[in-house]
């Protein structure tokens, strides 16, 4: 920072205008070559009472005032001390108007030194920074924000910031006080407060960008891989990185910082942009990415006619039925829980490793109790029970999913995690309301829980769950000109497709059916999160127990296209 000295001033006041309220508190720094070198903060008694709005900002009382100097005195030595140097202040008008004021109430002369707002400095130095608060400039400058609405606190604060902005604008060829002083008054479109790599970037980079679904890479100075991201249109993702840089979280500005070559890689669907984005990330492991790195954690259910089980492995062929992945262990052992609840099977707890465990254990005996009683008619869990005594649909030949050799409650477990959610909800709501009438609101919690696990699940089209080792399956979407399927095959990965009509279609899916294994990592996650969020518009068809391939691709293209 280059002299002169600033004056870097703040005041606390008993309202907002300067011509009825008055101030009670005056603080000021000098700030020569970037550092305070002398202060001056006092208390003023202006003969008034504090609003009790002003106390609960400020902390300060009327008491406070008491013995505190008169203002002819205050104003006297604010003047010496200031002097002629540039004054500063956050939100200059507001401090400068007071100032005025009280010097005019006094019969002083006024102030002829100019005033340099940091406000101002931030709206063209810092222009994609959302608020230009003097807590939110500080915190995105690195100065340490402690005690606030205090006049000498909020005074050290504001010269910190002027000394980063200053510097900012000396990067920038406008750093002595004349310059920071036009600067303030310029019209945006005049300053340049992004460097010169980022407008490069957006000037001659960005245009040049199709406005496709792909993949984008991010490198540095040496084309070193920095990131890689995907996006429905590469032109407005990437572009969205060099725009409102002030805005962005610290790792994204670092990254932008780095960043001066872009390579993009254009794919037919936003689907494909995905599972390409998984793949190279896994493979190439940028620096600046942090998801899909790695494989996450995942768990699965292992369900027989009296048992259900959540697992973090897969156990090889051991005659149980084995779900999943599941997208958490927590979300596992839920499911386990509300399939243990409602069908009355033997659930694994959680392993007791603390009071917690051991409360939540006994709260969720409590609640297979409120579920048991929400559901009128049904036999004790205990007893042997055929299928059809149970209500739900029970013909496994129209619930693909549902395995025939699991008889009674094992086959209705399956029929819930293949899809048959709606009469179990109405169980859960039912169970939650009362446990609710009774005043156990930790076990209504607990209900709504496993409620809300279960809605988000059957959001997605198809199963709650995948069976391992299940059917194949198809999910489909329109698009202009064409269907988008990706077709699953159970342990081969996932194959995607595209088809302008009915013949198309099926031809694409008998192909699919004899290419090779794929491995899309993550593939099944990814593909059910972009099933979710497109899911007005995504259908869904599994092939169902001993159906035939030929009849399997008959319905997948009657679904899609209507046809039947």
């Amino acid at each position: 920072m280059s002299s002169p000295a600033y004056i870097v001033l703040d005041t606390e006041t008993t309202g907002i205008s300067p011509a009825t309220d008055r101030v009670i508190e005056i603080a000021a720094v000098r700030v020569e070559d970037g550092v305070v070198t002398d202060r001056f903060s006092t208390l003023i008694d202006p003969g008034v009472r504090i609003p009790h709005r002003i106390t609960r900002l400020t902390g300060i009382t009327s008491a406070d005032l008491v013995g505190a100097p008169p203002p002819d005195e205050v104003w006297a030595r604010y003047l010496e001390f200031a002097g002629q140097d540039v004054r500063v202040a956050h939100n200059a008008a507001f401090d400068r108007g007071f100032v005025a004021s009280e010097l005019s109430r006094l019969g002083l002369p006024g102030e002829t030194a100019p005033y340099l707002c940091t406000v101002r400095l931030s709206r063209r130095l810092l222009p994609g920074l959302p608020s230009k608060s003097l807590d939110s400039v500080a915190r995105f400058l690195g100065v340490a924000v402690g005690v606030r609405h205090r006049a000498l606190a909020d005074a050290e604060i504001t010269a910190e910031v002027l000394v980063r902005l200053a510097d900012r604008a000396g990067r920038l060829g406008r750093g002595t006080a004349s310059e920071l002083l036009a600067l303030q008054q310029s019209r945006y479109a005049a300053t340049k407060a992004v460097s010169a790599h980022v407008e490069g970037i957006l000037r001659d980079v960005i245009p040049g960008l199709p406005d496709m679904p792909g993949v984008y890479r991010l490198l540095d100075g040496r084309r070193r891989l920095l990131y890689v991201g995907k996006a429905i249109s590469l032109r407005r993702r990437v572009g969205s990185y060099f725009v409102g840089v002030e805005g962005k979280p610290g790792r994204i500005r670092d990254l932008v910082t780095r960043a001066r070559f872009i390579e993009v890689q254009e794919t037919p669907s936003e689907l494909e942009a995905l599972l390409l984005e998984a793949r190279l990330i896994r493979e190439l492991q940028p620096p600046f990415n942090r998801a899909l790195r790695t494989e996450p954690r995942r768990a699965w259910l292992r369900l027989d006619d009296t048992s259900v089980v959540a697992r973090s492995a897969v156990a090889g062929e051991d005659g149980t039925d084995w779900f999943g992945p599941i997208a958490s262990p927590g979300e596992a052992q839920a499911l386990a829980e509300i399939v243990g609840a409602v069908f009355g099977l033997t659930v694994e707890p959680r392993r007791v490793r603390s009071p917690y465990d051991k409360e939540r254990a006994e709260r969720v005996e409590r609640v297979f109790g409120w579920v048991r009683k929400s559901r009128p008619g049904w036999p004790d869990p205990g007893m042997s029970v055929p299928g059809s005594a149970l209500p739900g649909p029970v013909a496994p030949s129209e619930a693909p999913g549902l395995r025939p050799d699991l008889p009674g409650a094992g086959l209705r477990a399956s029929g819930f995690l293949a899809g048959d959610t709606g009469w179990l909800e109405e169980c859960l709501a039912a169970a939650m309301a009362g446990a609710s009438a009774a005043f156990r609101f930790e076990d209504a919690a607990l209900l709504r829980d496993w409620l809300e696990v279960v809605k988000r699940l059957s959001e997605e089209p198809g199963p709650l769950v995948t069976r391992v080792g299940g059917h194949h399956a198809v999910r489909f979407q329109r698009q202009p000109g064409q269907f988008l399927a990706v077709f699953s095959r159970p342990g081969r990965g996932l194959v995607v497709l595209r088809a302008r009509d009915a013949a198309e279609l099926a031809a694409a899916l008998e192909w699919a059916d004899s290419q090779p294994d794929t491995e899309y990592p993550d593939g099944d996650r990814l593909v059910a999160q972009w099933a979710f969020r497109n899911r007005d518009s995504v259908g869904f068809v599994e092939r169902r127990e001993g159906e035939a391939f030929d009849g399997f691709v008959d319905r997948v293209v009657r679904a899609a296209f209507g046809a039947g």
